[in-house]
């Protein structure tokens, strides 16, 4: 019966959300991986990420990066895998590990802040639709990443990508917990047949 239930969860899931948010949604990987590649390139300039584990981007339900390409970004740092990532370059500069649950928005606030640029400037604050004039000027320009799958890298591209990955930052575990809920679920569902099938036996042989 549990395994009948696995396979439903499996062959009902949806495709992957940007946040994970609903009881059956998963990261893209591949998003995932891409996210990284725009804060390495992009926001590691000035932000931090204190609160990640660099070995848990080789994790399944994160960026699964294999083994060499986690050592290989942990070198670069000139830290071990199971150091975190370096705090912010800036002190005025914001971390960014739990950004997506600071705000109630989460990952669709991040995504709306980086395309919501309205090209003013004034007294060194730059207009944004969604959060209003900020110390942060434009990161994103069509093209300044490279992607290592190709992906062309337009400015919501990237918003997408990074929104979805800080996402995973701020609750690396998040699927993992899912999947461990409906393993729960359906053992209790397993429990309650075999209860029920007992109760049942029982008051058969009754004598009537």
């Amino acid at each position: 019966m549990i395994r009948l239930l696995l396979v439903w969860l499996m062959l009902a899931a949806p495709a992957a959300a940007l946040e994970a948010d609903g009881p059956f949604d998963i990261y893209d990987g591949a998003q995932l991986r891409r996210g990284l590649e725009v804060y390495e390139q992009v926001c590691s300039a000035c932000h931090g990420l204190r609160h990640v584990t660099i070995r848990s981007l080789a994790e399944p339900d994160g960026p699964a990066l294999d083994d060499a390409a986690m050592r290989e970004r942990a070198a670069a740092l000139d830290l071990a895998p199971t150091d975190r990532f370096p705090a912010s370059a800036l002190p005025e500069a914001p971390d960014l590990s739990l950004m997506a649950k600071q705000h109630p928005g989460g990952a669709a606030f991040i995504h709306a802040v980086l395309t919501g640029y309205d090209g003013t400037e004034a007294d060194g604050l730059w207009g944004n639709r969604a959060a209003g004039p900020i110390a942060m000027p434009p990161p994103l320009v069509d093209g300044i990443v490279t992607y290592e799958d190709g992906t062309d890298p337009t400015v919501e591209q990237m918003s997408q990508d990074v929104s979805a990955f800080l996402a995973w930052a701020a609750d690396p575990q998040k699927v993992a917990r899912k999947r461990s809920g409906f393993v729960a679920v359906g053992l209790m569902i397993l429990l309650a047949g075999l209860l029920w099938l007992t109760n049942r036996e029982v008051w058969r042989r009754q004598p009537r």
